[in-house]
């Protein structure tokens, strides 16, 4: 028989008991942290089509950098272990299958994982950053993008619920809260308070009134 040991499971199930590790023969660390790696990309552009030179050196760097490899956080001597078991090893395999199309579009891409590391949080190293910007490297943090995506994510639903807000105040000013069906008025409670309802419901009563009593206007047809 053989004992394989594969960090990268017990990152995703751990069922030890009490903490402890049988297979690194400790108590797993209760500080929580993640794998974190740099990517560095180069391609040499396809330009209108022309025939692409391995020879150009007109190629475009990138470094997109403090990706994280574990979804979730995990002990950070799991994290550890992650990195000392061909950790640099597991994540190009992972990288290379999941984008192989880059390959399949410029067969000019190519990648390399760099500074892979366990960390409790992510660190940057702004001299770095300034060095690879000074070197024409395009430069971006993982942690940046996620943050534009989560804002973004939110914008999005608040628009959409602002756009419900105004859809449900038409719709009580057409007929009233008290006539909607129940799921409508249910709906009603959940984008609106009962002080913005009982104003909508008032400007209808005005409505109602005025129209009321707006003059008719009689054509000598109706005499």
């Amino acid at each position: 028989w053989a004992l394989h040991y594969e960090p990268k499971s017990c990152a995703k199930m751990c069922y030890s008991q009490n903490g402890y590790c049988p297979i690194l023969g400790k108590q797993l660390s209760k500080k929580r942290g993640n794998v974190y790696y740099d990517i560095k990309t180069s391609v040499i552009p396809d330009m209108d089509g022309k025939q692409i030179s391995f020879f150009d050196k007109s190629e475009e760097v990138m470094i997109s950098k403090g990706n994280r490899f574990f979804e979730k956080p995990c002990s950070i001597d799991i994290c550890e272990a992650f990195v000392k078991a061909n950790g640099v090893g597991e994540i190009s395999y992972w990288y290379e299958i999941n984008h192989s199309f880059e390959r399949f579009i410029n067969p000019t891409w190519k990648f390399e994982i760099l500074n892979v590391r366990a960390e409790q949080k992510e660190s940057r190293d702004l001299i770095q950053d300034l060095q690879d910007i000074k070197d024409g490297i395009q430069i971006y943090h993982a942690s940046d993008s996620e943050k534009t995506v989560k804002e973004q994510k939110r914008e999005n639903r608040q628009k959409a619920k602002e756009k419900r807000i105004v859809a449900m105040e038409k719709r009580i000013l057409e007929i009233g809260y008290g006539n909607m069906e129940p799921f409508e008025q249910n709906k009603a409670c959940n984008l609106l308070d009962w002080d913005r309802i009982d104003e909508l419901e008032a400007i209808r009563e005005e409505n109602l009134k005025n129209k009321q009593e707006e003059p008719v206007q009689l054509s000598l047809f109706d005499m």
